[in-house]
């Protein structure tokens, strides 16, 4: 490894951010807690050489000035500035309507908002702001960005430490294990407690963290929101909508059933990853070596789902990814549809694994004949996500 306690990286959001002022005036950057989401937003902020200020959203003294919606208090707190930057936004009251007001009576300002919760941010500017922003995603480290960092000499060596400890820059830039089971911990309890008590309003948050971990140990599997709501002992209503805080706080996503309406396939099945295997391997508190593991090949289907999410996230394609399933229970990990065409793989971690096993194939081929299904696995898999 060759970056030791530093949070600094190159990420692809560099670029990413640079062209979006290009076109747009108000940019909203959002992610996940410790991705790296302000150290990102700092350094566009340093480079840009309008009057500018840094607003953050946390102060309580920000929260009451601009909360009251008064244009002549935003203008005092904005002074001359012409390029705004709100750290963790989702905190001021009615962001939404205070970012309207900027955007409507002051033509020449720029704002670039960070949050780490897509319920505090999003769902507060999404109407407020609708044609007037762009939203970008970021996330825990891309292999790519791993290897553009050179955090490892050979990325094929250290398999098994991302699958346990994952991405996050601060578990990265860490080599001793414990600290890295530490730093896991402290946020999945941040994910789970913190942020669904400030801004969800639920009052169960042991329901949603013993929800989150019941989703944990079902990763590649259908999800039955029946035998959800019987384990938790709440209603399949309030099962759904703890899925959705999981969702908008960045610790799960969801893949639904490709289908083009044949009627061998199911079209109603869901199944649930997370955006993190190491924040995965905290929920269910479980970082044992491979060789004691019986979810190893869970493990593997997260990471590949999740690395290639990022990977067409940030490469700006127009994308939808699936998994796929037959009556006859034969399935496809991952099916994407890139700009219209079809893409399909299978996530196999050992490498002696490199073909379809031949009635999913079957089965495939009948109904999509110009699509093959790709192997990924341990030996291979960066030349799919590099």
């Amino acid at each position: 490894m060759k970056i030791e306690n530093s949070l600094y990286f190159i990420r692809e959001n560099d670029e990413i951010l640079e062209n979006a002022f290009i076109n747009w005036r108000f940019v909203l950057l959002f992610g996940a807690r410790q991705i790296g989401k302000t150290t990102l937003a700092d350094k566009y902020f340093e480079n840009v050489s309008m009057k500018k200020i840094k607003i953050q959203g946390q102060n309580k003294d920000i929260q009451r000035s601009l909360g009251d919606l008064s244009l002549s208090r935003i203008k005092i707190v904005i002074g001359e500035a012409d390029f705004i930057f709100i750290d963790e936004a989702q905190y001021i009251p009615d962001i939404g309507t205070v970012l309207k007001l900027i955007y409507d009576t002051m033509p020449n300002v720029k704002v670039l908002a960070t949050g780490s919760s897509a319920f505090g941010l999003a769902s507060k500017t999404n109407e407020a702001l609708t044609g007037r922003k762009i939203s970008l995603s970021a996330f825990a480290l891309s292999l790519h960005e791993i290897n553009n960092n050179e955090i490892f000499d050979n990325i094929y060596y250290h398999t098994e430490e991302l699958l346990l400890y994952g991405n996050y820059p601060k578990v990265l830039a860490n080599k001793n294990s414990n600290t890295k089971k530490e730093i896991l911990i402290e946020l999945a309890e941040s994910y789970l407690y913190k942020d669904v008590l400030e801004f969800h309003g639920i009052r169960k948050a042991p329901a949603i963290a013993k929800l989150a971990k019941m989703l944990a140990f079902q990763v590649g599997s259908q999800v039955s929101l029946s035998e959800l709501a019987r384990g938790l002992e709440i209603n399949k209503a309030t099962v759904q909508n703890y899925i959705d805080v999981l969702i908008k706080s960045f610790i799960i996503f969801p893949l639904t059933a490709y289908s083009r309406n044949h009627r061998k396939e199911l079209t109603t099945s869901m199944k649930y990853y997370f955006y993190d295997n190491g924040i995965l391997n905290a929920i269910i508190k479980n970082f044992s070596n491979f060789d004691e593991r019986q979810d190893l090949g869970h493990l593997w289907e997260n990471f590949i789902v999740s690395e290639l999410y990022k990977r067409y996230t940030y490469d700006k394609k127009l994308f939808t990814m699936y998994h796929w399933r037959t009556y006859d229970q034969k399935e496809v990990d991952i099916v994407l549809e890139v700009n219209g065409k079809l893409e399909a793989y299978e996530c196999k971690y050992n490498d002696d694994k490199t073909t379809v096993n031949k009635s999913v194939a079957k089965a495939w081929n009948e109904l999509y004949p110009d699509t093959k299904i790709n192997i990924i696995n341990k030996s291979n898999f960066m030349e799919y996500l590099k």
